[in-house]
């Protein structure tokens, strides 16, 4: 665990989304984006206020002191090798991605900061999508590239990845505490309560950084002004069905319906025949 907490630390994140991905995306310390909907945003936010954010901090944020001490208390010794550092006997890494210009540009920056901050030396390997996927599916990987797309508006889309059962979870992390932790999140009624339990069970996963987070996706859309009910949502899903174009008029832009939510715990309603929704 202290190895992965210290693979994480030595990423500067800030740089990498500024310099490398270069399309405003926001740096990661952990793996639910901020403003997810049914609540979290709300939760998120509250913390940020009150000083409480579990996902800031130097045990989270890009910090490579830490970085190299965790190292140190894992058992390699980093030592200053001219202007840079060497971690004594610790293996050579690979870093496996899917063939792309960009994922290629991701993973050189991510060993240079290894060998810069941590003195890890680390190759990088390209392989066709299905060809990699076969080989994260069968473990014949050390670290490989990967991203998730929510499928719904609610933190569990991205947490179930981490469950022990779950199809998704291609790392060999299985923690039993963690599985009751979200199920309890997920069985709670309460939804800010629910959203703190989630919020949780995402630290627990944090700590284990089974996963690195290094940034949550944006899109760039240019969007001509007489375009209406153009509306942004997290999922930049846009039905041309409810857009239409308005040459003359100078009103701002508006959704055609308000964006919807799931509605919260306790607001559904039984339909009887004759009855207001």
């Amino acid at each position: 665990m202290d190895v992965r907490r210290a693979l994480n630390l030595a990423i500067d994140k800030d740089q990498l989304v500024k310099k490398v991905t270069r399309s405003g995306q926001i740096p990661a310390t952990h793996f639910v984006p901020d403003y997810t909907g049914s609540g979290y945003s709300d939760v998120a936010t509250a913390d940020k206020k009150a000083g409480t954010d579990p996902f800031s901090g130097p045990e989270v944020e890009f910090n490579p002191v830490r970085a190299r001490q965790l190292l140190e208390r894992a058992g390699y010794k980093v030592e200053r090798e001219g202007e840079g550092y060497k971690a004594k006997d610790f293996p050579s890494l690979e870093i496996l991605y899917n063939t792309n210009e960009g994922n290629r540009a991701i993973a050189v920056a991510v060993q240079s900061y290894w060998r810069e901050h941590l003195g890890i030396s680390a190759a990088v390997r390209n392989e066709e999508w299905k060809v990699m996927l076969k080989n994260i599916q069968d473990g014949n990987f050390q670290v490989g590239r990967g991203g998730w797309i929510a499928e719904y508006n609610h933190p569990q889309t991205w947490l179930d990845t981490f469950l022990s059962y779950s199809p998704q979870n291609r790392t060999g992390w299985a923690d039993p505490a963690y599985d009751r932790m979200l199920k309890e999140a997920a069985q709670t009624a309460d939804p800010m309560k629910g959203m703190t339990l989630f919020r949780e069970a995402e630290k627990r996963a944090v700590d284990e950084m089974s996963k690195i987070p290094l940034y949550f996706y944006t899109r760039s859309v240019l969007v001509k002004p007489w375009v209406k009910g153009f509306w942004p949502n997290p999922r930049n899903v846009h039905l041309a069905q409810w857009l239409w174009i308005d040459e003359t008029s100078q009103a701002p832009n508006e959704p055609a319906a308000p964006p919807r939510e799931f509605p919260p715990p306790g607001a559904y309603r039984s339909a009887t025949p004759g009855a207001s929704p």
